[in-house]
């Protein structure tokens, strides 16, 4: 039980981490590229980010789908 809280604290730092890092990217693109709009470059780094993370979470939803429930036995009743 407890290296599986680990593991989803674990994941839930790196994801973060991935998405911050995403966001930088983006942001430094936009800056380097477009316009010198710090402003700008914040809400399209925060656009991305945000639609990575919606299509995470739909494709999160759509395998919850696809779980099966464990049986009685399995539980040790």
């Amino acid at each position: 039980m407890s290296i599986t809280q680990t593991l989803q604290q674990v994941a839930g730092a790196v994801g973060i981490a991935v998405m911050v890092s995403i966001l930088s990217a983006k942001e430094s693109s936009f800056l380097a590229t477009v316009a010198n709009e710090p402003t700008q470059a914040v809400a399209t780094g925060s656009s991305l980010v945000f639609k990575i993370s919606l299509l995470l979470a739909i494709v999160n939803v759509v395998l919850s789908l696809f779980m099966k429930k464990p049986s009685l036995k399995s539980m040790g009743n």
